[in-house]
């Protein structure tokens, strides 16, 4: 069966912690209203077709020196 025919399930997660209540997520993208201190980390999205499952990592650095 051809995946891109099937839907894809999007899901984030906050990496040592949980997404705030200002989170949302819209067509697979995540918005964070208001983005403070504590909303700094590692983000993972994780998006899955059938049976595969394909994760990816960004930082957000909030008020802070970038690296």
């Amino acid at each position: 069966m051809n995946n891109l025919k099937r839907p894809i399930t999007t899901r984030w997660y906050k990496k040592d912690g949980s997404l705030s209540d200002r989170t949302r997520v819209d067509q697979g993208k995540l918005y964070i209203q208001g983005a403070q201190l504590a909303d700094s980390g590692i983000y993972i999205c994780q998006a899955q077709v059938g049976s595969e499952i394909v994760r990816d990592n960004v930082t957000l650095n909030v008020g802070g020196k970038l690296n």
